[in-house]
């Protein structure tokens, strides 16, 4: 575009010079000027003479320019654009870092949000371990306590030591005897049997006010003695269901005592075998043992 300009004015330039400088010669084109000059002689004579181009040095001289100060300002122009550019490049980079930082700040804002439940969840936490710990340390006191400290004691029996034991604690029953039995065997005809003691001390505690109460195990042909002696005397007894096994040995006197192990009640087991039983003094165990000699009572 721009060299188009400068040719227009270049022949702008060339037309008003010919039309300005007067005559042009037909071979150089340029303008020349008829001066009268006297000489030596009466008569004139007419010199023709060519003048340089003075103004067409001008005026290419101040395209010249024109064409400097375009390129000049062209180049300033594309320095400019370019800058343009550079600051562009900057301004869009700028938008994404503020794009960036405001997602890094949603981003930081949820993360404390997150810490904000994580520490209220740890706040509940430990106040539910504490709790835990608490219990625990419960526990471990209880468990820790000596058998003599705990609210119910317990002593072993072993072989003889059950018979004993079990035959004093009846004869001192004062309200209520359960006894849940897999052989009892009643032999009316030995003169020492430590195990029909037992049965005629039931007998006794019922006849002076104790209730008492016998399940025994239904499959066990010897335990028809027994129990036909115990029904004979008043005393509350039965057999358990024939669809199960009653194999438990518990005898609780008092809602108090127990006597639990694997003494039945036979002349062998209390006189020769070796057995091991244990008596429990706690109401807790007893009342739970009345409870299981109901269910089993019921089934």
């Amino acid at each position: 575009m721009r060299r188009i300009v400068i040719g227009l004015l270049l022949a702008f330039i060339v037309f008003t010079a010919g039309c300005l400088g007067g005559a042009v010669d037909s071979q150089s084109k340029a303008p020349v000027k008829t001066v009268t000059k006297a000489t030596t002689i009466t008569k004139e004579r007419t010199v023709t003479k060519y003048l340089a181009p003075e103004k067409n040095d001008s005026l290419i001289e101040n395209l010249t320019n024109c064409e400097f100060k375009l390129n000049s300002t062209a180049s300033a122009l594309n320095s400019t654009l370019k800058t343009l550019g550079e600051l562009r490049e900057k301004y869009e980079s700028c938008l994404l870092q503020r794009g960036r930082e405001a997602n890094s700040s949603a981003k930081i804002r949820e993360l404390e949000e997150s810490l904000s439940e994580c520490r209220l969840k740890v706040e509940s936490l430990s106040e539910e371990l504490n709790v835990t710990k608490t219990s625990l340390e419960e526990e471990r006191e209880k468990c820790s306590t000596p058998p003599s400290e705990v609210p119910g004691s317990v002593e072993f029996l072993m072989d003889k030591d059950y018979y004993m034991s079990l035959l004093s604690a009846i004869n001192s029953a004062k309200s209520e005897i359960y006894v849940m039995m897999f052989l009892m065997k009643y032999d009316p005809g030995d003169s020492y049997d430590p195990a029909n003691d037992l049965i005629r001390a039931l007998v006794k505690a019922e006849q002076r006010g104790v209730r008492v109460h016998v399940l025994l195990e239904d499959g066990i042909e010897e335990n028809r003695k027994a129990y036909d002696y115990l029904k004979q005397n008043g005393v509350d007894v039965t057999f358990d269901s024939p669809a199960t096994t009653l194999h438990a040995k518990v005898v609780v006197i008092d809602g108090r005592i127990v006597f639990i192990g694997s003494h039945n009640w036979s002349e062998a087991a209390l006189n020769w075998n070796h057995e091991v039983s244990v008596r429990i003094d706690s109401e807790e165990f007893a009342r739970k043992m009345e409870d299981y000699f109901l269910r089993v009572m019921g089934n």
